[in-house]
């Protein structure tokens, strides 16, 4: 955001907007491109991301039983759109919706969906952390803190720690 406008921060201090700009610059490097399995070359989000059709479902189905839930996620492509399915740009799901879930069948682009999703809202000045489910649980089992995996994790490879976010003050 501030590189944009042509702001320069100092990089020797840990006051809150310098973690911020550093952590969104470092998403917009990490998140720079996708692969498409098959191709060897890698395409820019900027450049080649087509849109996307995102179907909202606020629905809350905690009584079914797990298999048929799972069931339904592995059939998800086979899935028949109502006319009342309410459409939304994908882009906007972190600005509308505290807690979201992105559901679709292996391989149909969940992962890549919140990479561009990280890009764009890095791009605004939001910090965003990028984190594998699996891999906070290992955290969690080992001892950690729910907090202290998620930043962890999320930082890993930014060149931010978790201390300076702590000290910030950012991570409320």
């Amino acid at each position: 955001m501030f590189n944009s406008a042509g702001i320069k921060l100092k990089t020797d201090t840990k006051a809150p907007i310098v973690i911020i700009n550093k952590l969104t610059q470092c998403t917009l490097k990490a998140y720079d491109s996708f692969q498409i399995f098959g191709i060897n070359k890698p395409f820019t989000f900027d450049k080649a991301w087509i849109p996307l059709k995102t179907i909202v479902e606020v629905e809350k189905r905690p009584d079914e039983k797990l298999e048929k839930l799972i069931k339904a996620y592995h059939s998800w492509d086979e899935r028949e759109f109502s006319r009342d399915d309410k459409e939304l740009n994908p882009e906007t799901i972190g600005r509308y919706f505290k807690y979201c879930v992105v559901v679709a069948g292996p391989g149909m682009g969940k992962s890549t969906l919140l990479k561009k999703l990280a890009r764009v809202y890095s791009r605004d000045g939001l910090p965003v952390l990028f984190i594998r489910l699996p891999r906070l649980v290992n955290r969690i089992n080992s001892g950690s803190s729910f907090e202290e995996g998620i930043f962890m994790l999320g930082l890993d490879g930014s060149g931010i720690s978790f201390l300076d976010v702590k000290h910030s003050g950012i991570q409320k």
